[in-house]
């Protein structure tokens, strides 16, 4: 079973902002709009991209329990880690 993260690092990640994204953008020598676009872009994509990868993996005993467990939270952490990146707060 897959067990969910402590809550301490959960907290953590919460608060994650775009003013953290910007900053770690500058420290890595990067542009912070282009950093953040493309995190909104994996944020957007991957929950489907999952979801196709499993329905491919079918013929994999488990694949639909994984994905039926992995899913629901993985579209939530997409759709915060969205809410976050157009958060200044």
């Amino acid at each position: 079973m897959i067990e969910p993260l402590p809550r301490r690092i959960r907290r953590i990640f919460s608060r994650v902002r775009r003013k953290q994204w910007d900053k770690a953008a500058r420290t890595l020598g990067l542009d912070p709009d282009l950093l953040v676009s493309r995190a909104k872009t994996r944020a957007e994509q991957y929950p489907d991209a999952f979801e196709r990868a499993v329905a491919d993996a079918q013929d994999i005993p488990g694949a639909d329990e994984v994905g039926a467990r992995i899913l629901p939270a993985l579209r939530e952490h997409c759709k915060r880690l969205m809410q976050q990146l157009a958060s200044d707060v």
